[in-house]
């Protein structure tokens, strides 16, 4: 899969003049044809849906992890592009995730912290 890091991306979009400002998340201009054909496949999440444009983002991350640079060069590649005019970074190289604990059906459950936001 992809390495999507919505924080920074967030960041770097909206100081480097790219952010879709009326949702405060994702692309200005953004179009959701692969999101549409995914959902053609039956292939979800239904509520996560990733941007056209902001699928290069996360390819060029995606690859260049793979490669073996650590985030924080990735995260500084792609701001070569943005010029978000601060240096930024990472919280960590390392894997981490956030989650929060919600009421669900009765229950307490806990849930990647993207999910929450975007549901």
């Amino acid at each position: 899969g992809l390495k999507v890091c919505p924080d920074l991306d967030t960041v770097m979009y909206t100081l480097g003049g790219g952010i879709n400002e009326e949702q405060g998340w994702g692309r200005t201009d953004e179009t959701f044809r692969v999101k549409e054909e995914l959902a053609a496949y039956g292939v979800g999440p239904e509520w996560f849906g990733l941007g056209d444009r902001d699928f290069a983002t996360h390819i060029v991350r995606t690859q260049m992890l793979g490669a073996g640079y650590p985030l924080s060069a990735v995260t500084e590649a792609l701001c070569a592009r943005w010029q978000p005019g601060v240096r930024l970074l990472p919280m960590s190289d390392d894997r981490v995730e956030t989650h929060v604990a919600v009421e669900m059906d009765g229950e307490s459950k806990a849930i990647h912290f993207q999910e929450y936001w975007v549901k």
